[in-house]
């Protein structure tokens, strides 16, 4: 403000200014109080998606510990169909190649990492599943 105006006239070209500008304030400030909320709670849909599915795969962790391959077998389903977005839904691949090795389903394991290889895992995962498919395919003699 110009510091040569008085009292009333810098209240009046406030005012005018906020007549012609009032609108867009209020629009921006709602505007970005409704992003941090957005952001928020995608970010907590985030967390909460992670947290289901770490609980998933430590229910599928202990039926594989308990042999349970039909048990084993739902949970990873779940883990696969609704969580295939997480590195748990990889775990769970693995996890399930290797209980089907110990029941003696060499081609379910197979199946299992073949999965792991087409699914959207992270690098290293795929890697590591592409060692136990070829360590099964030795296994079954399909060395080619």
């Amino acid at each position: 403000m110009d510091d040569l105006l008085s009292e009333k006239e810098q209240v009046e070209a406030i005012r005018n200014w906020w007549q012609e500008n009032g609108s867009y304030v209020i629009g921006g400030v709602v505007l970005g109080v409704a992003l941090l909320v957005g952001w928020n709670q995608w970010q907590g849909s985030i967390v909460n998606t992670q947290l289901e599915a770490s609980a998933a795969y430590e229910t599928l962790m202990g039926e594989v510990a308990d042999g349970d391959l039909e048990g084993a077998e739902s949970v990873a389903v779940d883990l696969y169909g609704n969580y295939a977005a997480t590195t748990y839904s990889s775990q769970a691949r693995l996890a399930m190649a290797r209980l089907y090795m110990d029941k003696g389903r060499d081609e379910d394991a197979a199946n299992a990492l073949r999965g792991l290889l087409a699914a959207d895992a992270s690098a290293e995962v795929k890697l590591l599943g592409k060692l136990r498919l070829a360590k099964v395919l030795l296994y079954q003699n399909k060395a080619q």
